[in-house]
This record gives structure tokens, C-alpha cells and sequence, in this order.
């Protein structure tokens, strides 16, 4: 039996944590058990995992890393004397909490392997735990994220590096080169049966229009989406007598990027057609719903917004991104376009009928390797 632990920044929502999903529901537990230690106890997923062991998280560690007004609360005190020893010690003293948490844990189980689930404070948490097998997982655009020097040091002193797809790795060798020896190329297990059984769920808040194209935009709303274009870009679509409605789902994960949503859409007048629909457990029979798929974002490593509508036999517009071009085949998955021409793109795929059939069609027969993803985490862990 392989006994592992691994780190997560908390339980929010985001594509990590759908990878994490997914591991969980396919991996053997005969072979394998694995313990998941969370940063912070935010977030409303706490209890969607399964076969395995979530573990307690730790009062200093949140304290170090949660942000606090201050006031007289212990947890606030005690964050600001950390913070303080922190500024004296230049970052020592947030090592040695590091250490302590992490001998702590290693006291608790004896471990295979400790990883870090996703990029910044796992990560770093996990680079200072003292085991022999330390590995960092890499779910995004490195050049993109707002990663610190401590984060930077961190991977140097990491054993294994995985990263989710070669343009992921691309980028990440562009800033640690000499760390090649060490990172590997992972895909993310996606588990279709499930995406496709999870779509025939009845939903009774969602009803396409007609006469209307219905266009779904999905991921947490967080500025690395860019959302907030959608109202520009509708407007472009609708001035060009093209009907449509425009959903969007996802978690308001950043209250002021759902305001700047809200606001573009009243400035440019498409109440009518554009919807911010919320967060969804379930997003997939509203995405089956849609005649296409528009994903804007500027940042993904493996996006699941491009391989989820695939399974469902939905058509994608997707931003030109390096990840796009090594899972989408351009003019027969979807299309990849410059962001800026995204509306003009919608338009010229509303008025071609039979493009739109051909690459439903096409993608009616995508076939996504679970097996090999599967496989390949059990290569990584497994013992000899």
C-alpha cells in the first residue's frame, strides 16, 4: 500500500480541485490511501471528497497565512506576532512554522510521498517539510501567476515537478531550466463517464430560447477569465443581428471581477442577452444545453474548459492560448482565435450551419485516455 499526502490550498472551487475530484474517484484504494491536509478550512467543498482521509487543518499555519483585521481575537494576535517575527526573521520564522507543521504531520503517518496539490503556499509548505520524496504539481500558466521569490526558491528544493501539460512545462522550464531533470508531463484525469452521466441530470432553471443561440462561459470568477469582455463582445455579436443569450457560470470567487461583470453589462446595454448564472455543483447539463462553448481565459495549463465540452459533443471558441493548440484541433474540435477577434469568430460560426454540424459531429467521437492519466499518477507513486 502507497501512502500518500497531499496538500491543498483549501476547499474552494477552481480546475485543481476538479482534478483532485477526479483522482479521488479512480484511484485504487487497495493499492493506494492518501490523506489530504488542507492550508486554510475555507471553502465549500469540504465534504465532496471521497476515498480518502481529510485531515485537520492547523491552527499556526492558518494564522500565518490568513489575512486578519486586527483586533483582540487570539487567532488575530497571533497572526500579527507571526507577521512581525516574520519581517524581523526576513521570512525565517515562517520556515521554521513550516518545519513544525510538517514534522507534525509526518509524527501522525508515515508517508510515501508528500505533495503539494497545487502552485504558492502548498507548494512552499511542502518544500520545507523534511521528507525524502517531496513533489509539486503545476496547474497553470507559470508566466501568469503572482508567484513569490519564497515560492521560487521552493521548487529547487522539490524532488519531482509535474506538470499538466507540455505547454505548461514549456513555460515553467522558461524560469527554473535547470530543473528539466526533474519535471514530467501529467495530464489530468478527466473521468468522462462520469462528465457524461452527470449531464443527463434533469435541471429545471435553465431553458434555451428560441431562435437563439445559447453560448455558455464557465470557470470561477477571477480576472485570469476575463469576463468582464463578455458584454463588449456581445455587443459587437448582437449589433450584428445575430440572437443569442449569453450565460455565465461560475463561483464569485472576486466579488469586485463580478462587479465589473454586472457593470459592463448594463454599459453596454445586453441585459437581454448576456446572464451571470451563478455557481452550478453540476455544470455540465447546462454546457450539453449550449449550441457552443466561448472560453476567454488568458491562463490555463490544462484547461478543463476546453476537454469538458468535448466529451459532451459541444463546439468550442477558445482564446488563442499555448494550451489550446495541444488539445484542440483547430477548425475540427472548435476554434482557436486572437481574444479580440472572439466576437467576430461567434459571428461567422452563428451564420456557417453545416461548420457548426461538422464539429459537433467530430467531437460526438472524442475519446479522452483516462486510463493513461490513471496509469501514469500510479508510475509516479507506486512502489517497487
Amino acid at each position: 500500500m502507497t501512502k500518500l499526502l497531499l496538500v491543498i490550498p483549501s476547499f474552494r472551487w477552481g480546475g485543481d480541485m476538479t482534478a483532485l475530484y477526479n483522482l479521488l474517484n479512480r484511484i485504487d484504494t487497495n493499492r493506494f490511501e492518501i490523506d489530504i491536509f488542507p492550508i486554510l478550512d475555507d471553502g465549500p467543498n469540504k465534504n465532496r471528497f471521497f476515498n480518502c482521509n481529510v485531515l485537520e487543518s492547523n491552527e499556526l499555519l492558518e494564522d500565518m497565512l490568513r489575512r486578519y483585521k486586527f483586533s483582540m481575537n487570539i487567532h488575530s494576535l497571533r497572526a500579527f506576532i507571526i507577521k512581525s517575527l516574520n519581517r524581523l526573521t526576513r521570512k525565517g520564522f515562517s520556515s521554521l512554522v513550516y518545519r513544525y507543521v510538517g514534522k507534525k504531520l509526518l509524527r501522525s503517518a508515515k508517508y510515501d510521498a508528500v505533495v503539494a496539490w497545487t502552485e504558492c503556499e502548498p507548494t512552499t509548505f511542502v518544500s520545507h517539510i523534511p521528507h525524502s520524496n517531496k513533489v509539486a504539481w503545476v496547474h497553470c500558466d507559470y508566466a501568469l501567476g503572482n508567484h513569490t521569490e519564497e515560492e521560487n526558491a521552493a521548487y529547487k528544493r522539490l524532488n519531482r515537478i509535474i506538470c499538466v501539460s507540455n505547454a505548461c512545462k514549456t513555460v515553467f522550464l522558461s524560469f527554473f531550466p535547470e530543473l528539466e531533470k526533474r519535471v514530467v508531463v501529467l495530464y489530468n484525469i478527466l473521468d468522462t463517464k462520469s462528465i457524461i452521466e452527470k449531464s443527463k441530470e434533469p435541471i429545471n432553471d435553465f431553458h434555451k430560447r428560441e431562435g437563439c443561440f445559447t453560448i455558455i462561459s464557465y470557470g470561477r470568477i477571477a480576472s485570469s477569465k476575463r469576463f468582464p469582455y463578455i458584454p463588449g463582445f456581445a455587443k459587437i455579436v448582437r449589433d450584428a443581428g445575430i440572437p443569442f443569450h449569453w450565460y455565465i457560470l461560475g463561483p464569485n470567487q472576486h466579488p469586485d471581477e463580478l462587479e465589473r461583470i454586472q457593470t459592463n453589462i448594463v454599459k453596454y446595454g445586453v441585459q437581454d442577452c448576456v446572464e451571470y448564472f451563478g455557481a452550478r455543483v453540476n455544470p455540465y447539463p447546462y454546457i450539453k444545453k449550449a449550441d457552443f462553448v466561448v472560453n476567454t481565459s488568458k491562463s490555463e495549463a490544462l484547461p478543463y474548459s476546453i476537454f469538458e465540452p468535448k466529451v459532451l459533443g459541444v463546439p468550442i471558441i477558445n482564446a488563442d492560448i499555448p494550451p489550446a493548440h495541444e488539445i484542440l484541433e483547430n477548425g475540427k474540435e472548435g476554434i482557436i482565435v486572437p481574444f479580440n477577434e472572439i466576437p467576430n469568430a461567434i459571428i461567422s460560426f452563428c451564420k456557417d450551419a453545416s461548420l457548426r454540424a461538422r464539429i459537433r459531429e467530430y467531437n460526438n467521437h472524442f475519446v479522452y485516455d483516462d486510463q493513461a492519466a490513471v496509469r501514469g499518477f500510479e508510475r509516479l507513486f507506486e512502489k517497487e
